[in-house]
């Protein structure tokens, strides 16, 4: 049995781009975990529909894996070409497919992380 505790990062998840309308997110709002608690107090809107992308993304994260080279997901250099990449920083988005399919989403997630501890 692993005596070794999980390692536990404040993740920070915020709205960057929305496609259309969004009936829940805006861009700016945010949604911070303190793994494994969601932080509603500092949580702006939370939409069951986005968590599945989302997830995996989190979880790897409060893990101490840096989001930026986990698989999945937008990566940077595809979702800003023109800016430099940011360091545990990665970009996911909803799985709501916009137009001409629906006038809602999809919207972009920047993950990021705020001090980083690794299981080592």
């Amino acid at each position: 049995m692993c005596n070794r505790e999980w390692p536990k990062n404040r993740v920070i998840i915020e709205v960057v781009d929305v496609e259309g309308h969004c009936p829940v997110y805006h861009v700016g709002d945010v949604i911070v975990i303190d793994e494994p608690r969601l932080v509603l107090p500092e949580t702006d809107a939370l939409c069951v529909r986005a968590m599945g992308p989302l997830m995996t993304h989190i979880i790897s994260a409060a893990g101490g894996i840096d989001p930026s080279a986990a698989a999945g997901g937008v990566l940077h250099y595809l979702a800003n070409p023109d800016m430099p990449a940011e360091q545990v920083t990665h970009y996911t988005q909803c799985p709501m497919p916009g137009k001409p399919y629906s006038e809602y989403g999809p919207v972009l997630f920047r993950i990021r992380l705020e001090g980083i501890a690794t299981n080592e």
